[in-house]
């Protein structure tokens, strides 16, 4: 496994965002309660100074709200006293930050918020550059609003929009040029860019040419854009059209659909005469093909693009699966 930058995580444990040194691994809670390795391509967040709102390029507008930074009335997401708490006034206002987006492109603004009691109703601008309501409650909560840019310039705005005069805390933003979020990039006075993670393994002693079974739990974030190995000797690959997985014998393609945000067991199998695409253990989909997947690199999840997900139990048999079998892996 390797990264070559920093990264942060939410802890499984304690539910806090820890740091990840250079090349150290990063696991977080998956959506059925499991603890997954959490593997991302490379991000930026191009938002500046993402934990301080009081300063440049940080602005208000409307009625400017009252800005606290480092606040002691609550402890934040990374478990000291970094958050910002944001008085509003009695008339519509907020505080915004412009960022330069390409028009027709996707983006992710995310941002933690709460409040200290009760739930205050707040607006926060979408990737398309709408401003939605959002409700902020007692707990911290992680908005994200993706969306594609229909101008050059994005506000990235936190607005009252009606003047309540309500108090909520502020930590952690972040702007993504991906249709989803991923995890927390700190910056301060320059864009920061996260490195992706490359996780491998040697085929040596771990792969059979002839018949095999390989499975794999996964959460997937979101399409990317780009094409992902999981195993190149299966050639069993996230396609590039950003909906599914597949497997090819140079000729012919077949695709099996996948699900973002909750965890499925895909897998693929294969023999001398055909390959089955597999997910929660039944069948999608048959490519009859008397070729054979060939070692290479032995890679998973590697180095043709970014996955961005989390996965658990990744298994190889050196057997062609009966479906009884596969139905109970």
């Amino acid at each position: 496994f390797t990264r070559a930058s920093t990264a942060t995580y939410i802890d499984p444990l304690d539910g806090l965002v820890k740091t990840a040194a250079i090349d150290e691994p990063r696991f977080e809670r998956m959506a059925d309660g499991r603890i997954g390795f959490l593997l991302e391509g490379s991000s930026t967040n191009l938002l500046l100074q993402s934990n301080d709102f009081t300063v440049a390029p940080w602005g208000t507008t409307g009625t400017a709200p009252t800005l606290t930074p480092n606040t002691l009335d609550v402890t934040d997401i990374l478990g000291t006293n970094t958050a910002t708490k944001i008085v509003f006034g009695a008339t519509s206002g907020g505080i915004t930050q412009p960022i330069t987006v390409t028009v027709g492109s996707n983006y992710t603004p995310s941002i933690y918020l709460r409040t200290l009691t009760g739930n205050v109703t707040v607006q926060f601008r979408d990737g398309a550059q709408a401003l939605q309501s959002i409700t902020v409650t007692p707990t911290w909560q992680r908005f994200t609003l993706p969306g594609t840019a229909t101008l050059t310039t994005h506000q990235f705005d936190i607005i009252d929009p009606v003047g309540n005069a309500g108090t909520i805390y502020a930590c952690a933003a972040q702007f993504e040029a991906l249709p989803f979020a991923t995890s927390y990039i700190p910056t301060t006075t320059t864009a920061v860019t996260r490195a992706g993670d490359t996780l491998q393994m040697l085929a040596s002693g771990n792969w059979i040419n002839d018949a095999g079974t390989l499975m794999i739990d996964m959460e997937w974030f979101g399409s990317s854009g780009i094409l992902t190995q999981i195993s190149s000797q299966a050639n069993f690959f996230y396609s590039s059209n950003g909906t599914s997985l597949s497997t090819s014998d140079g000729s012919t393609t077949i695709n099996m659909p996948i699900t973002s945000g909750t965890v499925h067991r895909y897998g693929i199998r294969w023999n001398g005469l055909q390959r089955d695409l597999i997910d929660n253990g039944q069948i999608v989909s048959t490519l009859s093909t008397t070729i054979v997947p060939n070692i290479t690199t032995g890679n998973l999840l590697g180095n043709m693009g970014g996955f961005y997900g989390k996965i658990s139990g990744f298994r190889l048999w050196d057997m062609y699966l009966s479906n009884s079998e596969i139905a109970a892996a």
